[in-house]
């Protein structure tokens, strides 16, 4: 069969079982821009190295089928023309990276990394329509920042077109999304203790709202942001936020990973020193 349409419209069908579903998958041919497609296919292969270095036992055949349907289904396109320095379209499977300033691969890789977090999370079309944009956009910072360290930090470089390029760990992402991504952080410095907090960043990933949310609110809270095991992610705001998580929000602790360049949680610190204050009139 050579309607790529029709296939993907399978890979719908629970019908399906795994091993037919991975050849329709592997039959897909999906289109890549030679000028990015080395950069492309080093963002894959540390996409798929944090996911399964993180998730370990738990990285089972679900999250391999939906990393390599990704892969192999969606168009990287590149194309000068584009608004923005790079987007991704779900419903169209297909990822647009904008001009490419090769004096910078660090940065395109960046790019690449942070539309293939929208491709993931999106997978699922229906739920886009729960998303908060704010979470949604802060997340694919943090995705790409934490992919690209974990890479890093276990390979001590990192190699494109036969060259090492100038990245020293810990890279840091600066964007204009800089602010949503206190939203993410957040929600990490919430599980750090328990060390829990890449498992909070991959759920939301992989689309395990249920889970995800009781990560960030318990189990109980969670209720409120569910529908049919759903998240409503756009129901969530600082308010809400906090007063879900007052007893694991005393005393933060200003010195994780999280705290800094983290609004949020620096708004949170605020409230607390201000009704300490007062309690102690």
């Amino acid at each position: 069969m050579e309607n790529q349409y029709i296939k993907l419209t399978f890979l719908d069908s629970e019908t399906f079982q795994t091993e037919n579903r991975w050849k329709i998958i592997s039959s897909i041919k999906n289109n890549i821009s030679k000028g990015i497609a080395p950069e492309v296919k080093l963002a894959q292969k540390m996409i798929w190295e944090f996911c399964k270095d993180n998730l370990k036992e738990n990285f089972d055949e679900k999250e391999h089928e939906r990393l390599y349907s990704v892969f192999r289904t969606t168009d990287v396109i590149y194309d000068r023309r584009e608004s923005s320095i790079g987007a991704c379209i779900p419903s169209l499977n297909t990822i647009i990276v904008k001009k490419i300033n090769r004096k910078n691969p660090l940065n395109i890789i960046q790019v690449i990394l942070h539309e293939y977090g929208h491709a993931i999370s999106g997978y699922n079309v229906g739920r886009i329509i729960f998303l908060n944009k704010k979470i949604e956009e802060g997340t694919q910072d943090i995705f790409a920042q934490e992919v690209l360290n974990h890479y890093l930090k276990k390979h001590k470089k990192i190699k494109i077109r036969g060259e090492d390029i100038n990245a020293s760990y810990p890279v840091k992402i600066v964007s204009g999304y800089r602010d949503f991504q206190s939203w993410m952080k957040t929600f990490l410095y919430l599980n750090e203790k328990e060390g829990k907090d890449k498992e909070v960043l991959l759920s939301y990933e992989f689309n395990e709202d249920k889970k995800n949310l009781e990560m960030i609110f318990g189990k109980e809270g969670a209720k409120r942001f569910l529908v049919r095991d759903l998240g409503a992610y756009f129901l969530i705001n600082k308010d809400n936020l906090y007063q879900l998580n007052r007893y694991r929000l005393t005393n933060i602790n200003e010195k994780s990973q999280y705290f800094k360049d983290n609004k949020i949680l620096q708004e949170f610190k605020r409230i607390q020193e201000k009704e300490q204050n007062e309690e102690s009139r």
